[in-house]
């Protein structure tokens, strides 16, 4: 499953796309409060906010998606992403006036990308198996779901560890009582691993997914292929457009193929 490149290439997407996620999420609390030195509020109305804009950007994107290669979505959900990061960051080392209304508008911006990366990988993925059917034969969707779904897991939990214990080496205090003074160090760790961290793992799935070949068209013609084999159909007879599909999307020539000998 992993030689194949379109797989490859989902799995990096889905995998950092989700640590970025959740490593935002997990420090953009502490950078709200402790950085930006705003009430623990603002980050329940950003959330409620995020949510009710959602409903109305994942309606439109599953038309969209369906319509247009996702390379083109991938790109401007990522790329909305790291304008939220890069203005998070800018936050928090300026400090402007109606700080406020300037994260707010940040805000927008992650979610709009976030609401379309967290939707995209998924909307995807079902399609995926038919390229290890064409190359094998055999059909093994639920191989392809327990290795997404432990890249996705493994990097919820490579965060966790990673944002956990960075904020513990710079001297984090935690309080159940309300925000405490933190030292220096911390405030400029928190504004780093906002704009840096996150946006790290946010360029390395905007990388991989503005060059994601496969949309609905090649994967529907290589679905009509694995048909073909399946009722007796000769390799030989392949067309030239799916042998460039094929080498396209998996990274293996057609005539390689050996799961229909």
């Amino acid at each position: 499953m992993i030689r194949i490149k379109t797989f490859r290439k989902h799995l990096f997407i889905d995998g950092a796309d989700q640590m970025a996620g959740n490593l935002n999420g997990l420090i953009l609390t502490y950078f709200i409060v402790n950085v930006l030195g705003l009430n623990p509020s603002v980050t329940a109305y950003l959330s409620s906010m995020s949510t009710f804009i959602g409903i109305f950007i994942m309606i439109v994107a599953g038309y969209v998606i369906n319509k247009y290669a996702p390379k083109y979505m991938y790109g401007i959900a990522y790329g909305m992403a790291l304008v939220a990061c890069t203005g998070f960051g800018i936050l928090g080392f300026v400090m402007p006036g109606h700080l406020v209304t300037w994260l707010l508008v940040a805000q927008t911006f992650y979610i709009f990308g976030g609401q379309l990366y967290g939707f995209l990988p998924g909307t995807g993925f079902p399609s995926l198996p038919v390229l290890d059917t064409l190359l094998t034969g055999k059909s093994r969707a639920g191989s392809f779901s327990s290795l997404a779904e432990l890249f996705e897991q493994g990097g919820f939990v490579i965060t966790n560890l990673i944002g956990e214990g960075i904020l513990q080496l710079v001297g984090f205090r935690s309080s159940t009582s309300g925000a405490v003074e933190q030292p220096p160090a911390v405030k400029l760790t928190l504004t780093l691993m906002i704009i840096v961290g996150v946006g790290i793992f946010f360029l390395i799935a905007m990388y991989n997914g503005i060059t994601f070949k496969a949309d609905k068209d090649k994967l529907d013609l290589v679905g009509q292929e694995v048909k073909r084999l399946r009722e007796g159909g000769k390799k030989s007879e392949a067309s030239q457009e799916v042998r460039a599909v094929t080498l396209e999307l998996t990274g293996t020539d057609y005539d390689r193929i050996t799961g229909w000998d």
